[in-house]
């Protein structure tokens, strides 16, 4: 798959570089034709991020696209996956994290950190319940595989993906 990073600047990113030689790099507002190409956007953290976001799906509503930001935070990344994002991460993530994440893009998955995770999964454990099909309320554990289940309860620990791996057994 080709890679193309948009930013404010126009400049490459050295860690995107690493992980993917070939990459393409455009400006913030320079339109790139763009088929079957996996978009990294960078947010420039001194203008609104819906705005950004609105500009990029107007012009590659096609293309699968990751989020970079400078100073990630839940509310922005909401923002990034509200607007059809298909992963969010630190700017400053390391090559194998990247690689790691094209791959679950490119093959169609969804991409979110471990803080995010954290988050959503304590926020689901708060609710308890979660709204269904019709208004109605379903528990967590009903909607989770009983593995889904212990996986989510050790992650919202805060253990690492090699911590409940080496917990659950997973290999």
């Amino acid at each position: 798959m080709k890679h193309l990073l948009i930013s404010d600047d126009g400049q490459v990113i050295d860690t995107l570089h690493d992980a993917f030689a070939d990459i393409k790099v455009a400006k913030f507002g320079d339109v790139v034709k763009a088929d079957q190409i996996l978009i990294w956007f960078k947010l420039d953290p001194f203008k609104p991020s819906k705005l950004q976001l609105d500009w990029l799906v107007k012009n590659y509503k096609h293309n699968k696209f990751i989020v970079l930001a400078t100073i990630p935070d839940v509310s922005e990344a909401m923002v990034a996956f509200t607007s059809g994002a298909n992963a969010y991460l630190n700017v400053h993530a390391g090559k194998s994290v990247i690689r790691q994440v094209a791959e679950v893009v490119a093959s169609g998955g969804n991409w979110i950190g471990e803080d995010l995770m954290q988050y959503f999964l304590a926020s689901i454990r708060q609710a308890d319940t979660v709204d269904g099909v019709g208004g109605e309320s379903l528990s967590i554990k009903s909607i989770l595989t009983d593995r889904e289940y212990e996986v989510a309860t050790v992650l919202s620990t805060g253990a690492s993906n090699k911590l409940i791996a080496r917990q659950l057994n997973i290999s």
